[in-house]
């Protein structure tokens, strides 16, 4: 049996800015935006069949953000706003998300429309 060598899903837009370090919203409301991005993100791994069985261990993330405007982002504030997509990934590809088991690489570009890739790629220890 061949190891896979990697899964990548797409999701068609930025995370909501809502869900970043800086928003000013309800906990409550928050909740309920987080929740939400959450099950949309299994949904979109299961769709793009990018769920694994038996979940990786150790794995690599490349997030791809890719902005349909000029406006200026921090990279810091959309890893902070992508926090339930990468829950998400939990149960669904990798065992956990913990920096021992999870390393993470970010790029940032612009293009005509908006876009987020995860590439996650197995670390295989053998």
């Amino acid at each position: 049996m061949t190891k896979p060598r990697s899964a990548v899903c797409t999701v068609p837009s930025l995370p909501h800015s809502k869900l970043g370090p800086n928003a000013r919203l309800h906990y409550k409301q928050k909740n309920r935006l987080y929740q939400s991005a959450k099950e949309s993100m299994v949904i979109e791994l299961r769709n793009q069949g990018c769920c694994q069985d038996p979940l990786w261990e150790r794995a690599h993330l490349d997030i791809q953000f890719v902005a349909g405007d000029k406006r200026r982002r921090d990279i810091d504030n959309l890893i902070g706003s992508s926090k339930a997509w990468l829950d998400a990934l939990v149960g669904e590809v990798i065992v956990d998300d913990s920096a021992d088991r999870l390393s993470l690489s970010v790029e940032y570009t612009r293009s005509d429309e908006e876009s987020t890739t995860f590439t996650i790629t197995p670390i295989y220890t053998e």
